[in-house]
């Protein structure tokens, strides 16, 4: 949000304001008129200097106030990836003893996530592409759960979100809507729903494998970028 409205405050009045004090410097060398020129240049710049120091004031003090609500907003962002990376991991039956995850690594918030990116992700494809219809309708489940929290994060924290960490949480919702119109688009490849499933025979044109196959890429890559945005707010959660 600083950044943006930084830039915006440079665009919009820094650099015209300075363009125009540099024409008048130019104007006073070619035509004094009395010192019309520097006296309006003078004026210029005092105006640039005041507009910077005043924003560069506001700007800390607004990071000094909002200093320990963006940390504990980072935090909240960082639980989130946790509990929808563990939410993909049971449903997929991946068994926590098999990550190497110990007690104490709990405490240590981006441990988790390392393991994410060495251990669960690799299997993700795999594993999913052995899930009988009650393991594809409990990772539908926990990809439900996991575009519902992010809704309530945008809601209660939008707008002291940055551009990036607001885009990638969009971009996260995007990600699980894709998902569960694979569910609802071609439910018969899943076979979540047993009175749709009935509806169709061997002899259907749908290639169910192909579309397993390719739900199973987009789960990885929505579990990556859960990663991903965990590691990008981690640093600015609270210690």
């Amino acid at each position: 949000m600083e950044s943006q409205s930084s830039r915006w405050l440079w665009t919009r009045l820094i650099l015209p304001l300075g363009f125009s004090d540099i024409l008048c410097g130019l104007l006073a060398i070619r035509w004094p008129l009395r010192g019309l020129w520097i006296g309006l240049g003078t004026t210029l710049a005092g105006i640039i200097i005041t507009v910077l120091y005043v924003e560069r004031v506001l700007t800390r003090q607004r990071e000094s106030e909002w200093r320990l609500a963006a940390s504990l907003i980072s935090e909240r962002i960082v639980y989130f990836t946790h509990g929808s990376i563990t939410r993909i991991r049971t449903a997929l039956g991946i068994d926590v003893r098999s990550l190497g995850l110990r007690g104490e690594d709990l405490s240590q918030k981006g441990r988790y996530l390392e393991i994410s990116k060495q251990a669960i992700e690799p299997q993700i494809p795999t594993r999913a592409m052995i899930l009988d219809s009650v393991g594809w309708a409990k990772v539908f489940k926990a990809i439900a759960a996991s575009h519902s929290e992010v809704e309530r994060i945008l809601l209660t924290f939008g707008s002291r979100l940055g551009p990036d960490e607001y885009g990638e949480l969009l971009g996260l919702q995007n990600d699980a809507s894709l998902l569960l119109n694979y569910e609802q688009i071609f439910p018969e490849s899943f076979q979540t729903r047993d009175s749709d499933a009935r509806r169709y025979d061997n002899r259907t044109s749908i290639d169910r494998r192909g579309v397993r196959n390719r739900a199973c890429i987009l789960l990885r890559d929505f579990v990556c970028r859960l990663r991903r945005l965990g590691e990008r707010v981690l640093p600015l959660s609270v210690d």
